[in-house]
């Protein structure tokens, strides 16, 4: 499937996408979370239940592609982009015939752009950003710091002072891109080998979407302000 045939693809999904990419990412798994649970609470065969946590795990990786494929799309759309600004980009090529269904169905450039890349793991996150914006993304977000502060309860007693923590980038990128790469690696051999060599346990299976969530959510925030300072001023 070439870059044309997934935009027009995924235009056919049009009503799963939302203005937030996490609530994309966070509704791709309401339904298979909700299965996975009735699963893990019965009594049925161990064998099954690690076939569920395996296809979970395919649907956490869904939910990791349609998060970044989303956030591209809305971002290149958001700062209206001029295409003398992304010159660079090569991945994608069209021909005349293809350049006239994009104007017929009215594609928008952040839609060829996001059907451009592959968002299946960290590295390709990192190669098709670095590459979109000309940046080298992991070293820059490895040297950003983020305060994490408690919200006050209502009851909450003023003397004790609310809690903080301060968290680099590195650390987010140490604590979670190997148990993102090893939920992809679980996602292809479930998907195109015997998909039953890998034994998950539960409590892998909630550390693999954790992290997925972690990542997508600092390093969006990141990046949400990178596209508007890197695009703004050009």
């Amino acid at each position: 499937m070439n870059t044309l045939e997934r935009a027009l693809a995924l235009r056919k999904s049009a009503h799963l996408r939302s203005k937030e990419p996490m609530r994309v990412f966070l509704n791709r798994l309401r339904e298979p979370r909700r299965i996975l649970g009735l699963v893990e609470r019965s009594r049925i065969h161990p064998a099954t239940k690690l076939e569920a946590r395996r296809l979970f795990l395919v649907s956490v990786s869904a939910a990791f592609e349609a998060y970044w494929r989303e956030f591209v799309r809305i971002n290149v759309d958001k700062h209206q982009v001029p295409v003398s600004t992304i010159s660079h980009l090569k991945r994608a090529s069209f021909s005349l015939g293809d350049v006239q269904r994009i104007i017929g169905k009215k594609l928008t450039l952040g839609e060829l752009i996001a059907s451009s890349y592959s968002f299946q793991g960290t590295d390709a996150v990192n190669a098709a950003l670095s590459e979109i914006l000309q940046v080298k993304l992991f070293t820059e977000f490895g040297e950003a710091e983020f305060t994490i502060r408690e919200v006050p309860r209502k009851n909450r007693s003023k003397k004790r002072p609310l809690a903080s923590a301060l968290i680099r980038g590195r650390q987010i990128l140490k604590g979670t891109c190997p148990a993102i790469e090893r939920c992809f690696v679980i996602r292809h051999e479930t998907v195109h080998n015997t998909g039953t060599i890998f034994r998950v346990r539960d409590r892998e299976t909630r550390l693999m979407e954790n992290a997925a969530w972690q990542f997508n959510a600092f390093l969006g925030m990141h990046l949400e302000s990178r596209f508007q300072e890197i695009w703004g001023r050009r």
